[in-house]
């Protein structure tokens, strides 16, 4: 039952449907929420059997506002190469005053990974550490795979150089790289010629 509708009172906790201009006109027509389609399921009349993954993560991120919500989405987003959304997803939190967490910045820093967008990645990792969070294993690899995608690092640096910063940095933090990040650096280094 919409809210407001048959004299019920307009609070009755959860909104199953908002009243909408229909399109003839001296006519209502009712749109059902994302709540409704969350919990009815099938029984809804969204085609919930082709609904993947990605949609329910998107419709739980629409129910649930919260960072491991957007966080999944933008995982799956990044997963299936669309970054750009993975991106708006994440300004998306900041709009709704979710602070992101260790997995939002690596699934960020990972998508940047997939292009070799290495700039954006470092910013990355600074908004990370100024979030008062610490990269982890995840990070570092993300990081190694944007330095191999990349052609060259735009300020000169060479990759050799960068890939012994952040193995000292994972050093001082006392993160223990795995056999898939010092596979990655490894990889940098071949991409660079320095394979010792």
């Amino acid at each position: 039952v919409p809210c407001g509708f048959d004299g019920l009172p307009s609070d009755v906790g959860v909104k199953l449907a908002t009243r909408v201009k229909s399109p003839r006109p001296g006519t209502s027509a009712w749109q059902l929420s994302d709540e409704l389609y969350l919990l009815a399921g099938r029984r809804a009349t969204l085609a919930v059997d082709s609904m993947d993954r990605k949609d329910w993560a998107s419709l739980l991120a629409r129910t649930e506002i919260s960072v491991p919500a957007y966080s999944l989405l933008m995982e799956l987003h990044v997963s299936d190469g669309d970054l750009d959304k993975a991106r708006s997803l994440s300004h998306e939190m900041r709009r709704r005053s979710l602070q992101p967490n260790l997995i939002s910045f690596n699934t960020l820093i990972k998508a940047d990974a997939r292009v070799g967008n290495v700039k954006h990645a470092e910013r990355l990792l600074e908004d990370l550490r100024a979030s008062s969070l610490q990269p982890d294993v995840v990070t570092f690899t993300a990081l190694f795979q944007a330095y191999a995608k990349a052609a060259r690092i735009s300020d000169g640096t060479s990759l050799a150089a960068k890939v012994e910063e952040l193995l000292g940095a994972m050093r001082s933090q006392h993160v223990s790289p795995d056999v898939i990040c010092l596979g990655a650096a490894a990889e940098v280094l071949a991409a660079e010629g320095d394979v010792d």
